[in-house]
This record gives C-alpha cells, structure tokens and sequence, in this order.
C-alpha cells in the first residue's frame, strides 16, 4: 500500500509513480522495484540482478524511497524497463515510438537526464521551473492556510490566492484569469476551490462543483486547463493537468478512442487521469521515469509541438 502526497492510501497500480525500494538490512542488494506477486510472496528485481521474493510480514522490511534523486529515478527507469512485457508491436501505440524518438533526438538521456532536469524541473520561478512552482503552490494553497482563511471568512482571499499561483505556474493562459468573481459569489468559489484541493469525498464531485461555482460565479464555464491546473500543481503526482487539444493529440496516440468533451466534468477527468496513468507506464516500461505527471505534461508538450517549437524549456 503506498500513501499518496494528499495522503490518501493508493494501491500500487492506481499511483502514476509506482514504487522504489531499499531492503532495510540488505542496502548491498541496491534499490528495487515489485516485479510480480504470487502464492502469497511479493517478488522484488534489484540493482544487483538478482530476483528476491518476501512473503507477506517480511516485505515490511522493504522501505520505500518517498522523495527519490535524480539519479533513483534513472535507477527505477531501468529496472521497471527489465520487468516490463515487451509489447512494442501493440496496437495504438505506434505513435508512441515516434514520440519517444523525439524525446531523445532533444534529449539523449530522456527524462532522467541532467538537461531535462536544468530545463524543466529547474529551481527558478522566473524560467518556470516545476519545482519552484510547486514548492510556492503548496507554500499558498496548503491546507492549513485555505482553512485558516475560511474559518476566519476571509473568503475574499482564496480565489486570488489560487489565481496567483496559476499566474506564476505558466500552465493556464492569461486570458482565462480574467474573468472577476465578486459579490455573494465570492464564498462560493472560495469553498469549491477549498473542497477541490482537499482529500475528502470523491474527487469527481468537487471537481464537479467546482466547475459549477466558477460558471455561475464569472458566467463563463471555465477551461480545462483552468480547473485542473490547481490540483496538479498541489499533487502532482496524482492530477494531471489537461490541455485540450494536446490531451486529445496524445489519447489518440495512445489508441484510445474515448472522447474528451469540451466542457471539463469530473468524470471525464478520471478517464483522462486513467488512461494519462497508462502513458506513465509505458514510458517507464521503455526506460524513462517521469518525476511526476508535470513531467508527463511536459514530454505531451514538447513531442507532440511542431519541430521548430521542440525546444529546451517547459512548453506553456
């Protein structure tokens, strides 16, 4: 069982990042990913090459890495790629092959390497960094500082609060920030957008909501890109976030044939999410591992742009 960063409990197949291990006694024996399970054992892959199967109680003894480097993330491409089924031939993802060469014509060393990690990752808000945006979103949309706001009714600050952030992010366009939410409306969205970033009840419903209070508020049914760009930011390792049309690019990549309507619900974004999971795991099945799904977000981004805009920076 893995605890998510909302912390929720998620099981193994349902997190976008699957697990990294260290034995807790055997540190020679290198880090580990979950190869299988059978007739009670759980069967474990290490550094070492060698295969290791712990019955149930003595697999406790594998910790795993909850914040994994740079160089862990390259280690747990390469052990999930010795695992992973070879299906290249499969139908739907041919596309995929192509998107992979991209990749590495920009990147050689993929999505583990040092350049996409000074690119894209980076430590600077000003250049878009996705770790310098994600510290200043969970630094202003924590819990404890939308419920501070609540409790004391200052609901007059959350919504700019959570428009700053996506300012900052790069990931929504300006014009769609514009839209002004006053008057009674104002409590409304500030608990929609609360209740949206918290972990209670089913996600579909307040995303739901959420988008119902932002239409009724500014009389403008809000973007996709709009209205998953908070939780990616605050979660991103669980939410993705959805840009449209490049979101539609890359499931029809992927072969799959469900549509993604033009007005956001929640459940449509839990098909996304779902099948968004699926590229996850074919990516790290072909030796890449992505950080978390801004990674995901951005490789959509840059290998499915035209050439001249396949560039070395996030793509907004």
């Amino acid at each position: 069982m893995t605890v998510s960063s909302t912390g929720r409990d998620v099981s193994a197949d349902e997190s976008p990042i699957a697990g990294l291990f260290v034995h807790t006694l055997r540190s020679g024996w290198g880090l580990a990913i979950i190869s299988h399970e059978l007739d009670g054992k759980r069967h474990f892959l290490f550094e070492d090459g060698q295969r290791r199967a712990l019955a149930t109680g003595f697999d406790a003894m594998m910790t795993r890495i909850e914040a994994p480097t740079l160089e862990q993330h390259a280690a747990y491409a390469k052990l999930r790629k010795l695992v992973a089924p070879r299906d290249d031939g499969a139908p739907g993802w041919a596309g995929f092959e192509e998107q992979l060469e991209r990749l590495r014509q920009s990147y050689p060393e993929g999505l583990s390497g040092a350049q996409w990690e000074a690119d894209f990752r980076g430590s600077s808000a000003e250049k878009g960094g996705r770790e310098a945006v994600i510290e200043h979103a969970r630094a202003s949309l924590s819990r404890g500082q939308l419920d501070a706001l609540s409790s004391a009714g200052h609901f007059e600050e959350v919504w700019p609060l959570v428009v700053s952030v996506l300012q900052k992010s790069g990931l929504v366009p300006a014009a769609q920030l514009r839209q002004p939410v006053r008057g009674e409306r104002v409590r409304d969205v500030a608990v929609a957008a609360c209740n949206l970033l918290s972990d209670s009840g089913l996600h579909a419903d307040r995303f739901d909501r959420f988008v119902t209070a932002l239409t009724v508020a500014t009389g403008v049914v809000p973007s996709w890109e709009l209205v998953t760009a908070p939780a990616a930011l605050l979660y991103p390792r669980d939410h993705v976030h959805v840009e449209l049309q490049k979101v539609r690019r890359q499931l029809k990549v992927i072969g799959s044939r469900r549509a993604i309507p033009k007005l956001p619900s929640g459940t449509a974004y839990g098909s996304v999410l779902a099948q968004i999971r699926a590229l996850v795991h074919k990516l790290t099945d072909h030796g890449e591992a992505p950080r978390d799904l801004l990674d995901v977000r951005d490789f959509i981004a840059l290998t499915l742009a035209p050439p001249r805009a396949r560039k070395g920076k996030p793509l907004t």
